[in-house]
């Protein structure tokens, strides 16, 4: 029986919420698509809770808002009464747009906002937000080719799509009020932060509807008082293909950093993009031929959307119209990806960033997506059920992780029983 609805606007954000669940043995179903039968998911999944992508953050903010109120009018129908609406940790998407329509849609007064992620060193001070001791908007971020960040002042921020009253809590001081209508955007420098925000939320029936990052989920189990379900341990076998269809530039320097280290790096030429039928095409004959020669001598291999030659020229044309371009590229990326699996066979692949995920999930036909664990914080593992097999899968966002994370990843594969 399903307790509890997550929301999420991409599918990294979705299944980095539900491995924090899968990994304290709470049985977690994600679903791939937006356009699903809400209800009847519901009524057929036999997990505790149940994480809907509605691939919202690069659309326009009223569509946005209007998935996330769908998803919420059905699943009451269905007779859930708990949500939690997960947002990025770094604040990108429609994050005001959404959380108002869940405000309205759940219908609560209230809606307490935790967007804090002390285990990524994400943290909110004053209402303010940082990444390690960095203002938010002066990271990467700030300079994100689809959605960059111009102020790391909270209720700023919201406000620039929502009009609803947002007010600062600091957990230390806080007293529930009535009068505490709107937004409780609450401030959380570490772990310890977390567990005092969940007992006061549960303490003053704040409950019904949550919003933050996937930190705060991983709380909610234990709140919630669900049990564990006993499930098998999962070993990843290498050798492992890392697709990176990310233009963040953390996720790039991450290639260069394994390409240095010797895992082999294959760049997608871009003649490749503009084909409609590659089965014969000769550059992904080249591609497959190096893949499978790599493959079968045990190494893993990347497979990078772009050379750092043309990073830059990427973002210019994809700032011209941001989310048709990468809608794009990530659709033909997982078409690639495909043809690929169909001739070698991967035991594990990686999929960086959240579209180019999306993106290879429907080129080969996934149909719903099993979070098991993570192999390190942030990066999860779980189970692809497609139409003709089942497939590892290790995520990671497009923006996490330091330069090393890609070999620290391989080294895990080989040694870690999940």
């Amino acid at each position: 029986m399903i307790e509890l609805v997550i929301i999420a606007d991409d599918l990294t954000g979705a299944i980095d919420t539900g491995v924090q669940l899968a990994k304290q043995g709470i049985s977690t179903t994600i679903s791939i698509e937006p356009d699903v039968q809400v209800e009847q998911l519901i009524s057929t999944c036999d997990a505790q809770i149940m994480v809907f992508n509605t691939e919202s953050r690069h659309i326009d903010q009223i569509q946005a808002a209007n998935r996330v109120k769908n998803v919420i009018k059905k699943s009451k129908k269905a007779g859930i009464t708990r949500f939690y609406k997960k947002t990025d940790s770094t604040m990108r998407g429609n994050i005001g747009a959404e959380l108002e329509a869940f405000l309205s849609e759940t219908g609560q007064r209230t809606l307490p906002f935790i967007p804090a992620h002390p285990k990524l060193k994400r943290f909110t001070k004053n209402g303010y937000h940082y990444i390690n001791q960095q203002s938010l908007h002066e990271t990467e971020f700030g300079h994100d080719p689809l959605e960059p960040i111009k102020t790391s002042y909270i209720p700023e921020l919201l406000h620039q799509q929502a009009q609803i009253p947002i007010h600062i809590i600091d957990i230390e001081k806080y007293q529930h009020r009535p009068e505490d209508s709107g937004m409780l955007v609450f401030d959380c420098a570490s772990e310890n932060d977390l567990e005092k925000i969940g007992n006061l939320l549960f303490a003053h029936e704040l409950n019904r509807a949550i919003s933050g990052s996937a930190a705060m989920a991983e709380l909610l189990p234990a709140f919630l008082k669900l049990k564990p379900k006993v499930s098998d341990r999962m070993k990843l076998d290498p050798p492992s293909l890392i697709v990176n269809g990310s233009l963040n530039k953390i996720s790039y320097l991450q290639v260069i950093r394994a390409n240095e280290h010797g895992v082999k790096t294959l760049c997608i030429p871009e003649e490749l993009f503009g084909e409609s039928i590659l089965d014969n095409n000769p550059h992904l004959i080249r591609i497959i031929s190096e893949i499978r020669s790599e493959i079968s001598t045990g190494k893993s291999v990347i497979l990078n959307s772009t050379n750092l030659e043309n990073l830059e020229s990427a973002h210019v044309i994809q700032a011209e119209n941001p989310a048709t371009h990468h809608e794009n590229i990530s659709e033909k990326i997982g078409i690639i990806v495909a043809v690929i699996l169909n001739k070698i066979h991967i035991n594990t692949l990686m999929v960086i960033g959240g579209d180019t995920l999306l993106g290879v999930m429907r080129a080969i036909g996934g149909i719903s997506i099993e979070p098991i664990s993570e192999i390190i914080p942030g990066v999860a593992i779980s189970m692809v059920k497609g139409k003709n097999d089942t497939i590892q899968l290790i995520t990671k966002p497009g923006g996490y992780g330091e330069k090393d994370v890609i070999l620290h990843l391989l080294t895990n594969i080989n040694k870690q029983d999940l």
